[in-house]
């Protein structure tokens, strides 16, 4: 049969000109409709899901129901959105190593004490907080090279004494016996992290606009050693074979977070303004 003899074919959605193809009667359509009504059932399993983790979580008198040794008040009034939600699940679980600093009789003007093996499952600041991971990639783009290089030197250091930090955390949590050895150690890496950083030169910069470029510099680098500092007087909590402040570890822990994040702003800060005078602008 010609061409001109075959039944006309209509396009439908499918794109094909198959006068077969398209005698699949209702069957794509029971098809489509199969798929939406599983992507459906799916989609309130998952919120079903979610439901029931915030009900596990958090019991009707507002107190968390993790199964740790105590509770802790949900803050309602703290917790604005999903970033202050993962702060608080960072601080709270009780998952192993990554456990929270729980209170002592749901009190939070008084945290109690624990040992320091205790402190040592607490998902703290030093385990992986470093400004390699925190540095946007993108603040480096159109960043002079002497600018760059010194940043990424500070980065790169900070990086390095990091790792070695945290993996004597590790050690110390795995073998008490090496506990106060593998903590001491940290406390000189903290300062050889902080002399590193210090023997970084400051490259030699044009002129910004408002002639503040290199003072930036001067002060992110500044500010990145404070990281080291707060940090060392984080670890410097748990060189001792008495019980600690849960409180005291707990601020120390946000100071040292507080540290890292002003020192990325600085820096980034500071990459944006060299960019700024290089383009003349």
């Amino acid at each position: 049969m010609d061409n001109k003899d075959k039944p006309p074919v209509i396009e439908t959605a499918s794109a094909t000109s198959s006068s077969e193809e398209n005698k699949s009667g209702p069957f794509a359509y029971i098809l489509f409709g199969s798929v939406l009504g599983i992507s459906l059932v799916l989609a309130i399993i998952c919120g079903g899901c979610t439901s029931a983790i915030v009900a596990a979580a958090v019991s009707e008198d507002g107190t968390s129901t993790f199964s740790g040794p105590t509770s802790q008040q949900f803050p309602y009034d703290d917790i604005e959105d999903l970033d202050d939600l993962e702060e608080w699940l960072r601080l709270y679980s009780d998952e192993y190593g990554d456990g929270g600093l729980d209170t002592s009789g749901g009190s939070n003007s008084k945290m109690g004490t624990c040992t320091v093996d205790e402190a040592l499952d607490f998902d703290l600041a030093p385990y992986d907080i470093s400004l390699a991971s925190e540095v946007s990639a993108s603040a480096y783009a159109n960043t002079p090279s002497g600018v760059r290089d010194f940043v990424r030197k500070m980065v790169n250091a900070d990086d390095e004494y990091a790792t070695k930090v945290a993996r004597c955390l590790h050690d110390a949590a795995r073998d008490e016996d090496k506990q106060q050895e593998k903590i001491e150690e940290a406390l000189a890496l903290c300062d050889e992290a902080k002399k590193a950083i210090n023997d970084i030169a400051i490259p030699s910069v044009d002129a910004d606009k408002n002639g503040t470029l290199k003072d930036d510099l001067g002060s992110a680098k500044s500010q990145v050693t404070k990281r080291w500092e707060a940090t060392r007087e984080e670890l410097a909590i748990l060189k001792t074979t008495d019980e600690v402040s849960k409180r005291e570890l707990w601020d120390s822990d946000e100071q040292t977070l507080d540290t890292v994040d002003d020192a990325v702003q600085m820096l980034e800060d500071a990459m944006a303004s060299s960019s700024t005078a290089k383009s003349g602008k």
